[in-house]
């Protein structure tokens, strides 16, 4: 005799919700924008939800990373991210 599903199904129902519906977090409703660090000399990032600033971080540049933490990491850095929140663009006017 073949035995049936014993949970109940309201709780089958909540344990398919939970496992069909993806975890946002407490972070999720922050919109991040990520930019490429430029090599050498600090510059303004733009993307499409807003612009990053190099006085929003601290580390302006894929050099400035490479001094700071090439020791630590065995190697130099050829690519830096940066995602931080944007500035919101201007509204038009």
């Amino acid at each position: 005799m073949r035995r049936q599903n014993c949970v109940p199904a309201s709780r089958r129902e909540r344990y398919l919700h939970e496992l069909l519906t993806p975890y946002l977090g407490p972070l999720a409703l922050c919109s991040c924008a990520r930019g490429r660090l430029p090599p050498t000399k600090p510059g303004k990032i733009s993307t499409a939800i807003g612009s990053i600033e190099p006085s929003d971080h601290l580390i302006d540049t894929v050099f400035e990373a490479n001094q700071k933490y090439a020791r630590n990491l065995g190697y130099c850095r050829e690519r830096v991210d940066c995602i931080t929140p944007p500035r919101q663009p201007a509204p038009p006017v």
